[in-house]
């Protein structure tokens, strides 16, 4: 079997103490060559998946803008 796209999902709900919480996400996908090592890219896209998340939660707590939605 040849992979040549990889999806990856990363979502996590923050407590913001007073009965408030919130749900952050990040999906993203990536084409990959034969010759890449499938797990490892997963391991990467993961990595920034998570950090993205981690990222708009500092925001939040902040009372920064968060990041604009878009599509590619």
């Amino acid at each position: 079997m040849i992979i040549k796209t990889i999806a990856v999902s990363y979502e996590r709900k923050f407590n913001l103490e007073d009965f408030n919480s919130v749900t952050l996400s990040c999906s993203l996908w990536a084409q990959i060559d034969p010759s890449e090592n499938e797990d490892m890219c997963v391991s990467i896209i993961q990595d920034k998946c998570r950090e993205a998340v981690r990222t708009e939660y500092r925001k939040v707590k902040e009372g920064s803008e968060p990041a604009e939605i878009f599509s590619v």
